[in-house]
């Protein structure tokens, strides 16, 4: 379990208005459904003092912001025996600014590279040379794949999902994707490289993955994913990375249980592979009206 360095925070939230949209979307075929979500709120927040190293005074704001608002298109096919082809294409909508999808982030590399002192100079010189790479923008951001499912064996997808570290405890969270997500204080950023950059990450969805579901049996179910983070790589000189996500669940009325586990791994070139890991414990309990969760 990792946890950030959080300044002190006090937040509200009026939510607006929250609709979802789930109807056959009959041009397109009767298989194929076409779903969204608008989540908005108004919300007043005090960010407090940080304290230490470059501590400063904090603000006090209010904003109109997009609660994970999203649009999509899913659906399936019958392949017979059972057996059915999924698919899903989801992307974020930003109620607040209209924007969709998200930009890919930019990174910028430094190289400093020692320049012969020209006749008569006493000094050496330095020139900097900084490279900026872009990545092409994600416009279906979210949950995104391809798969097969049977209701005996389960479901085997490939593309980009949620991580099954991240599923086992969302249902826990009475205030999911709103600014007291509890994502905002359990260890979902780990630090590195140069300036502090986010290079990992758990409690996401990621790309390039191949997961399984199971079905459920005498209560528990199993969720397995794998993502190779270095699918890019072209030569032996270039550090392999992967990450590894794992979770069990017990569900039977009133209660629900989880544990899961995630692993990444990077690999340099001629060095010994080191892991950044997580682990979670999840426990809720249905009380009458009331749903309680624990995460830890």
């Amino acid at each position: 379990m990792q946890m950030n360095n959080i300044a002190p925070a006090i937040a509200a939230a009026l939510t607006l208005s929250a609709l979802t949209l789930s109807g056959p979307a009959t041009a397109a075929g009767e298989n194929v459904i076409v779903y969204g979500q608008a989540n908005v709120s108004y919300d007043m927040i005090s960010t407090g003092t940080t304290t230490g190293l470059g501590s400063s005074s904090g603000i006090s704001s209010s904003r109109v912001s997009s609660n994970s608002s999203r649009i999509g298109l899913k659906g399936s096919n019958q392949l017979g025996k059972g057996w059915s082809a999924v698919w899903q294409a989801e992307a974020s909508v930003a109620t607040d600014t209209g924007a969709a999808g998200v930009a890919p982030a930019s990174v910028s590399t430094s190289t400093t590279t020692q320049v012969p002192p020209v006749f008569p100079a006493t000094t050496t010189t330095y020139a900097t040379v900084t490279t900026t790479t872009t990545g092409t923008p994600q416009i279906f951001d979210r949950d995104t794949y391809l798969g097969i499912y049977n209701e005996d064996y389960g479901t085997l997808l490939a593309g980009r999902h949620d991580t099954p570290y991240k599923m086992s405890t969302r249902r826990l969270d009475v205030f999911a994707d709103g600014i007291a997500d509890n994502r905002s204080l359990m260890g979902t950023t780990m630090f590195g490289g140069a300036g502090g950059v986010v290079i990992q990450t758990f409690d996401v969805r990621m790309s390039d993955m191949i997961a399984y579901i199971s079905p459920n049996f005498r209560s528990f179910s199993i969720a397995l994913g794998y993502s190779n983070l270095a699918e890019g790589n072209m030569n032996m000189n270039q550090a392999n990375a992967s990450a590894l996500s794992l979770a069990v669940m017990y569900e039977k009325d009133p209660v629900y249980a989880t544990f899961a586990y995630e692993v990444y791994t990077t690999t340099p070139p001629k060095d010994p592979a080191t892991a950044v890991k997580a682990a979670k414990l999840g426990l809720g309990y249905k009380l009458g009206i009331f749903d309680l969760g624990f995460a830890y």
